[in-house]
């Protein structure tokens, strides 16, 4: 039987994936392998951004494009309507979103690869498989990363970090600019990239969070 907007479910979470999710840090890590739950993390964690930062504008960022629709958007669409989102109604994928609609900040210049939600806030889908660098230049309030160990750690800190700036709309929310990272564990020393943030978030917690995980959470 399909679920409609009015009835109601539960939605379950393991704890790990809930202490990561109710993290406010400048960068957070969830590492963690298949089974764990982190591509369910990623909608969450978009609604949780679009409530703390209304109007804000994010990057969702993955190895290509078809790494995110096929693998983060079905997710994304039940998640959203679990919560009661209606598709066209409370959110749009991949268009200009309609007139009821609040507009964010800073409005993105393309809506072709985006997500809109009807407060305003929009998450831009990054490709950072054939030319990272067009990703130059871009600002936003906050960003997520979906298997960080595909993305490049030279690109990393030289043309995605930076892109986490602008102004502060909202009155020093500890979820302004903040990154989220997913991944399972790095292969190789380019993918190495996001360890740091281990010793970084036991060194200086109240900046930095590093959860880990398995299947059998």
């Amino acid at each position: 039987m399909s679920k409609t907007a009015t009835q109601e479910v539960e939605l379950y979470y393991n704890d790990k994936l809930l202490e990561f999710l109710g993290m406010a840090r400048k960068v957070k890590v969830l590492m963690a392998g298949r089974g764990f739950g982190k591509t369910r993390g990623i909608p969450e964690d978009m609604l949780i951004r679009a409530e703390e930062l209304p109007r804000s504008r994010h990057f969702l960022l993955s190895l290509t494009f078809d790494a995110i629709d096929s693998n983060i958007m079905p997710d994304v669409h039940e998640v959203f309507q679990l919560h009661g989102l209606l598709p066209d109604i409370h959110y749009v994928v991949d268009k200009k979103p309609p007139s009821h609609f609040d507009k964010p900040f800073k409005e993105l210049e393309d809506y072709k690869n985006s997500i809109s939600l009807i407060n305003g806030t929009v998450f831009q889908k990054i490709s950072m498989g054939r030319m990272p660098k067009k990703n130059r230049g871009r600002s936003y309030d906050g960003g997520i990363i979906d298997e960080g160990l595909n993305i490049d750690g030279w690109a990393f800190r030289n043309i995605i970090y930076p892109t986490l700036r602008g102004i502060n709309r909202w009155k020093g929310n500890p979820y302004w600019k903040m990154l989220s990272v997913y991944s399972s564990y790095p292969r190789t020393p380019e993918g190495s990239w996001f360890l740091v943030y281990k010793k970084l978030a036991q060194t200086a917690p109240e900046q930095y969070g590093w959860v880990e995980g398995t299947a059998m959470d």
